[in-house]
């Protein structure tokens, strides 16, 4: 019969050094209290759970191991951030590496810009990081017609920041940025003191937007604009660029932008770059612009937002909706798409109430 102590010596005997891993996994399963289990269970059991801290180990190791070290960034602006002013924001640590990018952070930095709502973060192993600044979609563009001056508002309910009114007509009506055109004929120029005003009023437009476009010639371009008031000759430039001005020019960087005009502001508006929209008749504006269907805002010229209760937007075809409080919008939408659809020569529909709605019209 073989001597079992003797086999016991010899595997007391062995001198081999045990693998550290597997003593770490060893002490680990050694460690853990699992339920009655059969011995195979608690085996596996044993062993998912020493290779989850293994992992825990490994992935410690190599988050701020050189392996994976962000030695090659690219820093892209975009439509509102310049390159080189995101590159001025962004401050990475030295020990970034492209497992430990802080992404929150990043986003913070890019924040001092208006314009930013989120960042882009772009990982491609081993060594490089691409971060891009995402911006906020303007939803509509508010024209502050006792200051001369636009604002765009995001589509997170945020005032971005001001926006240069320096656009033009072009010979064929397209809208063109004015900044920069050769300047208007020396007939159509006026010296005027109100063209003074409107040229300051333009630099504090200029010098508070946070938009990193070329500016340089904005204000100019905008005292030009001024000059085109009521009962004079449209100003145009030496590239046969009419100039726009006023709410004309609000609407025309809207329709650049995509967006919705708000006019007849409230006393209660009051835009901060990066601060949420408040005022009550403009929240409502702004719950309309995100209720309303696609097919039904693009028909909308403008919003008139005095106050919820006077709230109304313009229509393309010259008519005006009166909405009132920003409930039942769809009901609202439907009950304007049918009017217009089965009267004619409708030119004022209020809405305010839709159960009892009325219409003005016209004889065609």
């Amino acid at each position: 019969m073989p001597d079992r102590r003797s086999t016991g010596s010899l595997s007391r005997g062995n001198t081999k050094r045990e693998n550290p891993v597997l003593g770490a996994i060893r002490s680990v399963a050694s460690s853990i209290h699992l339920p009655q289990l059969s011995s195979s269970a608690r085996l596996v059991a044993s062993a998912a759970a020493a290779v989850v801290v293994v992992l825990f180990i490994v992935g410690t190791i190599l988050f701020k191991s050189s392996l994976f070290a962000a030695t090659d960034i690219e820093i892209n602006g975009s439509e509102h951030i310049s390159k080189e002013t995101a590159q001025k924001l962004i401050d990475l640590p030295d020990d970034t590496t492209l497992l430990n990018v802080d992404s929150d952070a990043i986003v913070q930095s890019l924040k001092k810009s208006p314009w930013v709502k989120g960042v882009d973060v772009k990982r491609e192993f081993p060594h490089k990081l691409i971060i891009t600044p995402t911006e906020r979609k303007v939803v509509a563009v508010a024209y502050i017609s006792a200051d001369n001056v636009a604002w765009a508002i995001g589509d997170d309910d945020t005032w971005i920041a001001p926006v240069s009114l320096a656009v033009g007509l072009d010979a064929d009506g397209n809208v063109v940025d004015a900044t920069g055109l050769a300047a208007p004929a020396a007939d159509n120029h006026t010296d005027d003191s109100s063209s003074e005003d409107a040229s300051d009023d333009s630099q504090d437009v200029s010098s508070d937007s946070m938009d990193d476009s070329d500016s340089s010639d904005v204000p100019d371009a905008q005292a030009d604009a001024a000059d085109a008031k009521d009962g004079q000759e449209p100003v145009k430039t030496a590239d046969g660029v009419t100039l726009l001005s006023g709410e004309d020019a609000a609407r025309a960087v809207a329709q650049q932008l995509n967006a919705v005009l708000l006019t007849n502001m409230g006393t209660d508006v009051s835009p901060l770059s990066g601060s949420k929209v408040k005022g009550e008749g403009l929240a409502a504006a702004l719950k309309y612009i995100a209720g309303f269907s696609p097919d039904f805002l693009a028909q909308v010229k403008s919003f008139s937002v005095p106050s919820v209760q006077a709230l109304a937007c313009n229509l393309d075809n010259g008519v005006e909706v009166s909405l009132g409080d920003a409930d039942d919008i769809q009901k609202k939408e439907r009950i304007v798409t049918k009017l217009l659809e089965e009267q004619k020569g409708v030119t004022y529909i209020n809405v305010r109430t839709p159960d009892a709605y009325t219409y003005r019209s016209v004889d065609l």
